[in-house]
């Protein structure tokens, strides 16, 4: 079955840009504040191919386009024959506003990711000039081009309409991304739709992020998708019949979990329905205001998909969305940490899937990012933020001037993912060089930011002079990057984690990684406290996805106010969905410990209530199920090993392993 193919990248950074220029605001466009990268206009495709007999050739292009045959150029907006014998098919595509890619199917062969394409005249028709394979996804219908790529769409059922003044009010009774149509509707007879993810936006025209007026030219009206639970309808005539579609990402949901205490397992089911949402061709931060690909955001949701969806090729899509093209212009969304984000990223996914043609095939794309966050280093080897980058961190009450020492931590983790990388790709010197360079960042970090009398590493250094204020952040990156060894792992969650004085975290962006280091310093059930006093204290406020931030200090629509704007606030984070890795990773606690859990381990938190659930990985599923401190492993896979405090025993494939 022939595949569309296009110039690697093509596909996701048209998609990206189209993407990022769709944002609007209460009627406004709203563009990114960071270079928008475009696909290619012009590219070619190559193949060397041997058949038996002649065989006809249909072919579709994105674009226009023909078909050099050994070297003699030919139209091909029809079937052609391809005679019998060794030949060298090469495809010239242009396209002036959309992706230059080719479709074609013979007999014997087509078009997929094995064919080489180069960049337009460049290769001058010669094969061996073409730089790269391919890049293709299971788009294989002819007639569904892949600049027009759509989402698919499943009805959605609205649950209540309730009468208004001067219209209704449509509750669908969750968070939703519906595309809606309007039938019977009178032509020419003004209609006002106001989207809200709460009932007090729907009912504020005036801050509702999205509050559209339309004027229907015919009795049917299909509106572009948007996130919302509530739609305000209101005109002097109002349609005979809506009906709505909630577009979604085909996703499998192959990790579950289910525990004794009701409220857990509906903080996962709600978790795993966030990420779906805010799962589109590349992960997005928000449904609502944003609908963006942010570096940090799209890290965390891999580390959610590797517990829930498993797919693989999201996460390939999201980072070449991210990473962009030649030459760079800023950070990762003109963010310090998330071009750092990026990287780690790689590491995950090499440790998670073992796929390595992937690493291979972006390592080029690393290398360059990363020189370009060597601009950042000072004399003293520590990076800091120019005047047009965006030192981010956190939303945080924290000093971001200097050289941050949450920055430089990430700063290492990248450089150590970039030498993995460049192993992987069998860049050995340069290899060595990143992790020569890392080794020497972290003694830098560990002699200039911790402090002894605090016993926590300090916020930043100023000026060559580290700044006496102590904050969670760098602290949680100390001990989830290597940074704090047993001792100071103890004192750094008495003094910090544990320390009512240090400003609480108000994020579940960086609560999940308050989590984590919980989890990481022997407090699990004290993680599993917070996870229900946070996430759960959203559910009693009648939340059906997760939000950008929550602070129980709040009340009423204090918790909808966000960025100086009443109701702004995004109700479906992806960010928010922290419990899916948090209890995939130590509550059941499945990792792999080889590429793509080629060895694995699983070390459950037994004395944590009853639970079971599943983790998916790219060799199968493994599962795990914890009752009365005793716990039971199936799984097809070998090359696990079962840890009990100090104790370690094998894992037997197709075997209920109980321990």
């Amino acid at each position: 079955m022939a595949k569309w193919i296009w110039y690697y990248g093509d596909f996701e950074l048209y998609h990206h840009r189209e993407l990022s220029l769709s944002r609007v605001e209460r009627g406004k466009g709203m563009p990114p504040f960071w270079k928008i990268y475009d696909c290619h206009r012009n590219a070619e495709f190559g193949k060397t191919v041997e058949i038996m007999k002649p065989e006809r050739l249909r072919t579709v292009f994105d674009g226009i386009g023909y078909l050099t045959l050994d070297g003699e150029r030919m139209r091909c907006d029809k079937e052609v024959t391809i005679p019998a014998g060794q030949h060298s098919l090469i495809f010239s595509v242009a396209n002036a506003a959309g992706i230059p890619a080719v479709w074609a199917q013979g007999e014997t062969f087509g078009t997929d990711e094995t064919w080489l394409c180069g960049e337009g005249i460049r290769s001058a028709g010669n094969l061996s000039k073409f730089d790269t394979n391919a890049g293709a996804w299971d788009l294989c219908d002819p007639e569904e081009r892949p600049s027009d790529y759509q989402l698919p769409a499943e009805p959605v059922e609205i649950k209540s309409v309730t009468p208004v003044e001067g219209g209704e009010l449509i509750d669908f009774g969750k968070e939703v991304y519906a595309r809606l149509t309007l039938e019977g509707a009178d032509p020419g007879v003004p209609l006002t739709l106001v989207y809200g993810e709460s009932i007090p936006e729907a009912m504020s025209e005036e801050h509702a992020v999205r509050s559209i007026k339309i004027t229907p030219e015919s009795g049917n009206v299909e509106l572009k998708g948007a996130a919302c639970r509530y739609v305000r309808v209101l005109g002097e005539q109002l349609p005979e019949k809506i009906t709505a579609v909630c577009e979604l990402l085909p996703l499998e949901k192959r990790g579950s979990f289910s525990s004794e205490d009701p409220q857990l397992t509906k903080i996962w089911n709600t978790c795993e329905y966030t990420l779906h949402l805010n799962s589109r061709l590349f992960y997005l931060d928000g449904i609502k205001r944003d609908g963006w690909v942010w570096s940090g955001d799209a890290y965390q949701s891999y580390l959610l998909n590797y517990y829930c969806h498993f797919d693989k090729d999201i996460i390939k899509r999201t980072t070449l969305a991210l990473r962009g093209g030649d030459p760079i212009a800023c950070h990762i969304n003109t963010i310090l940490d998330y071009s750092f984000f990026w990287f780690m990223g790689l590491r995950d996914y090499l440790g998670y899937t073992g796929d390595r043609s992937f690493i291979c095939e972006v390592y080029d794309r690393a290398k360059t990012l990363m020189e370009y966050c060597m601009l950042r280093e000072g004399p003293e080897g520590l990076v800091q933020g120019l005047d047009y980058d965006w030192t981010f961190i956190d939303w945080a009450d924290m000093r971001k001037d200097g050289a941050l020492c949450a920055e430089q931590m990430l700063y290492c983790a990248a450089l150590e993912s970039m030498g993995l990388c460049a192993e992987v790709a069998g860049h050995h010197e340069e290899a060595v060089q990143y992790a020569e360079k890392a080794a020497a960042l972290r003694k830098k970090i560990t002699e200039l930011y911790w402090d002894e009398e605090a016993g926590a590493y300090l916020t930043t250094v100023v000026k060559g002079e580290p700044v006496k204020e102590v904050r969670r952040h760098q602290n949680i990156l100390a001990v989830l990057l290597g940074f704090a060894a047993e001792d100071r792992g103890k004192r750094i969650l008495a003094n910090v984690l544990e320390n009512e004085d240090i400003p609480p975290i108000t994020t579940p962006y960086f609560k999940l990684y308050e989590m984590e280091a919980l989890c990481r310093l022997g407090r699990t059930e004290e993680m599993i406290s917070w996870v229900q006093a946070y996430w759960g204290g959203m559910l009693d406020l009648g939340a059906t996805t997760f939000w950008e931030e929550f602070d129980p200090r709040m009340s009423g629509d204090e918790h909808l106010a966000m960025y100086g704007e009443p109701y702004d606030k995004s109700l479906c984070h992806a960010w928010a969905a922290g419990p899916i890795y948090l209890f995939g990773r130590y509550l059941l606690g499945a990792a792999p410990t080889g590429e793509g859990y080629s060895t694995f381990e699983v070390q459950p938190a037994l004395n944590a209530g009853d639970f079971a659930g599943v983790v998916p990985t790219p060799r199968g599923d493994i599962k795990v199920e914890v009752k009365e401190g005793r716990c039971i492993v199936r799984t097809s896979l070998s090359g696990g090993v079962f840890i009990r405090g100090e104790e370690r025993y094998p894992i037997i494939p197709d075997t209920e392993n109980r321990f």
